[in-house]
């Protein structure tokens, strides 16, 4: 997660605890939830192993410290999407895509937000613990 309206970079890092979905049955699945606050500006931004571990023509991985450097580099508004896609792309060269590479990114964004309406539960901070159902 960063924050690009105040430049701070990326402030918190999901760690996964499961291995890939369907290597594994639902009741062995950790289901907790990590509840963090949010603010406007905020980036979520989701990726699969595939996009660190994209290898180039001599087997050199892409790696998590690429990607780290090109999500701290992505400003607001900038498509970070199409920017990791591209730096994947001229990475790769000739070489074939052998993992699936998902990128997802979420910004919260105040425009988007109707401002006259009462938020069932605050933006600023989510302070619940949600039930999950497995």
């Amino acid at each position: 997660m960063r924050n690009s309206l105040e430049g701070e970079g990326i402030t918190h890092r999901f760690a996964s605890r499961n291995l890939p979905l369907g290597v594994v049955g639902n009741a062995e699945l950790d289901t907790r939830l990590e509840i963090r606050p949010i603010r406007y500006g905020d980036r979520l931004i989701l990726v699969t192993d595939g996009v660190a571990e994209t290898c180039d023509d001599t087997g050199q991985m892409f790696g998590q410290h690429r990607v780290d450097k090109l999500v701290e580099d992505a400003l607001a508004g900038e498509d970070l999407v199409k920017q990791m896609h591209d730096a994947l792309d001229g990475f790769r060269g000739s070489k074939a895509q052998v993992d699936d590479v998902t990128l997802v990114e979420f910004t919260l964004d105040a425009s988007i937000v109707d401002r006259g309406s009462q938020p069932a539960r605050s933006l600023d901070r989510l302070d619940q613990t949600l039930p999950v159902t497995p």
